[in-house]
């Protein structure tokens, strides 16, 4: 049974994938058949892929330079989006921060970093 007929990612990128050293089963769902292409690329599927989140974040990257943090002024690394919605690029939802004001902010701080 061939899942993929060409050997290239069925995402749409066009790049070839690599043999399936195994038969590989998620949920019942035969995913890849030994001796035959892989139908994704590592990191390509699109049950694994949220194009939004990621696509907004990069946006994020690209529409905002980095400048001290807002909130402690030191040297800034990350864009939070303040609503949660990373799709969201407006100013007003965008804070310059910290690594360390960023987790505070987002409840990742491990209680120690001060």
């Amino acid at each position: 049974m061939s899942l993929t007929r060409d050997g290239l990612c069925q995402c749409g990128c066009g790049k070839p994938t690599t043999i399936a050293s195994r038969n590989i089963y998620r949920n019942g769902v035969q995913e890849a058949v030994k001796g035959e292409p892989y139908r994704y690329r590592r990191g390509h599927n699109p049950r694994l892929y949220h194009p939004g989140v990621i696509d907004g974040r990069g946006q994020a990257r690209r529409m905002y330079a980095l400048r001290p943090c807002d909130r402690c002024g030191g040297e800034a690394r990350d864009r939070h989006h303040a609503d949660g919605d990373c799709r969201n690029n407006d100013p007003a939802n965008i804070q310059i921060l910290c690594r360390r004001c960023h987790m505070q902010v987002d409840g990742r701080s491990k209680g120690g970093l001060e």
